[in-house]
């Protein structure tokens, strides 16, 4: 439309930017303000039907009390880049949490592909573990599968350092890649959790 001029040829995606933009605002602003929690969804023996441990699942509640779908904000965090301190925020509180849980039970924290990569997991990770006394045996981190397709020799050695304090590695999501038990077998990692599409039309014959 002329200089210094823009216009959206499509007003859908206009609508679409302008959402991505506020939403990413707001969560950063969230993050400041304590509005992301780990919600815990317990994890339970087949054997005993005793609850073992939890996983920490990040929620956001405003301050309005009304809630922002995982679906919604996880995504624009890792597009913008927030999903670190995302990911810092879930594993500081969940494992303040743990410190109060019995001592034979474990938390599992996921980790994404950008919180893997980054150089301050190993010393965030420890941090948190000192900071809230929680053995490190009892700590889970969760990865994805596809992002274990970006590993570099560094990433490797942090995830054996970890290992090494008694941190478990799954991977989460399994299947949904293209990698194989072959492939993980080099990895420090402890267990899979099967992708949702494996068991989906279980229905009991045969189980």
């Amino acid at each position: 439309k002329g200089r210094n001029q823009v216009a959206f040829l499509n007003p859908e995606q206009a609508a679409e930017a302008l959402h991505r933009l506020v939403l990413h605002t707001s969560l950063q602003d969230a993050l400041a303000a304590g509005e992301v929690h780990p919600w815990f969804q317990p994890i339970v023996s087949l054997e005993n039907w005793r609850v073992r441990g939890y996983e920490a699942l990040a929620r956001w509640r405003r301050g309005d009390n009304t809630f922002v779908y995982p679906d919604d904000f996880i995504p624009s965090a890792e597009h913008t880049g927030l999903i670190v301190e995302l990911d810092q925020a879930i594993l500081w509180q969940a494992l303040a949490i743990a410190a109060d849980l019995p001592t034979d039970s474990h938390m599992a924290v996921n980790v994404s592909a950008a919180s893997l990569l980054h150089p301050s997991l190993y010393s965030q990770v420890t941090s948190a573990l000192t900071q809230t006394r929680v053995d490190p045996l009892r700590l889970h981190l969760e990865v994805t599968e596809t992002s274990l397709f970006q590993l570099t020799d560094e990433v490797l050695a942090t995830m054996l350092e970890l290992r090494t304090l008694g941190v478990s590695w799954w991977v989460d999501d399994f299947g949904t890649g293209y990698s194989s038990v072959a492939h993980l077998r080099d990895l420090p990692i402890h267990g899979l959790k099967l992708d949702r599409s494996f068991t989906a039309a279980i229905d009991g014959r045969g189980a």
